[in-house]
C-alpha cells in the first residue's frame, strides 16, 4: 500500500470534513443572529387612534396584534398569545390584524396563520387592507402587540417572543399578564421580532423573501 497515498487521501477527507463543520457553525451564528434581529419599529400614538376603524371595547384592556398572514416568524407569536389569553378570559378585548394587499384575493385570509389566529379564543381578525389601521396604529412588524387601558391609554407596545420565531417567553409573558391584571406600565417600549408588515418593492408577492425562515 502506498502510504503516502493514503495520507493525501485521509487529508482530503480531513480538510473536507473541517470544510463542512465550518459552514456548519457559520450557518448556525448567521440564523442566531437572524432571530435575535428585532424589526423596525417607529414612534406611536400613546393613545387608542381615533383616525382608525377598529372598535375600541370600553371598560375593557384592549389587545391589538399586528401579523403578515405569510410571516413563519409569526406562529410563535400566536403561539404565545394564545397562552397569554388563557390567563384573561373575558377581561380583555383582542383584535389580530393581518396585513393584506389591497386587492387581496380570498387566499390571503385562508393561510395557515390566519387559521392558527382563528383558532384561539375570543379574538377579532381583521383583514386589514394595505395595512390603513397598522398605520394608524404606528406597526411596522409583525407580531407586534399594543396594549391599551381601559381609558385608551397605550400602556405596552413591543413584542410576544424574545427572538423571531421562538417560544419559550415565560419571563416576558409572565410580566404581559401582570399587566393586565394591574393595569401598571411596565417597560412601554420592548423589541418586536418578525417580518416586516409592509411588503417593499423588492419582495415577493407573497411577501416572505424578507424572511429566513421557512413557511
Amino acid at each position: 500500500m502506498n502510504i503516502r497515498y493514503v495520507t493525501r487521501e485521509a487529508m482530503r477527507v480531513n480538510l473536507a470534513v473541517l470544510g463542512w463543520l465550518l459552514m456548519l457553525v457559520g450557518g448556525l451564528l448567521y440564523f442566531n443572529k437572524y432571530e435575535t434581529t428585532p424589526g423596525s419599529t417607529r414612534p406611536s400614538s400613546d393613545r387608542w387612534p381615533t383616525n382608525g376603524s377598529v372598535a375600541f371595547s370600553p371598560g375593557k384592556v384592549n389587545l391589538v396584534v399586528f401579523a403578515h398572514p405569510r410571516c413563519p416568524c409569526t406562529r410563535a407569536s400566536l403561539a404565545e398569545l394564545k397562552s397569554l389569553l388563557k390567563d384573561c378570559p373575558g377581561t380583555v378585548s383582542t383584535h389580530i390584524l393581518f396585513w393584506v394587499p389591497p386587492n387581496a384575493s380570498s387566499a390571503w385570509t385562508t393561510s395557515a396563520l390566519w387559521k392558527q389566529a382563528g383558532a384561539i379564543a375570543d379574538v377579532h381578525l381583521v383583514a386589514d387592507k394595505g395595512g390603513r389601521q397598522a398605520d394608524c396604529f404606528g406597526a411596522t412588524t409583525s407580531g407586534h402587540l399594543m396594549i391599551f387601558a381601559p381609558d385608551g391609554t397605550r400602556i405596552y407596545s413591543g413584542g410576544l417572543t424574545n427572538g423571531r420565531g421562538r417560544l419559550g417567553n415565560d419571563s416576558g409573558l409572565a410580566a404581559i399578564r401582570t399587566l393586565i391584571i394591574q393595569q401598571q406600565s411596565l417597560p412601554t417600549e420592548t423589541a418586536v421580532y418578525g417580518c416586516p408588515l409592509f411588503n417593499s418593492p423588492s419582495s415577493s408577492e407573497n411577501g416572505t423573501a424578507l424572511c429566513q425562515k421557512p413557511l
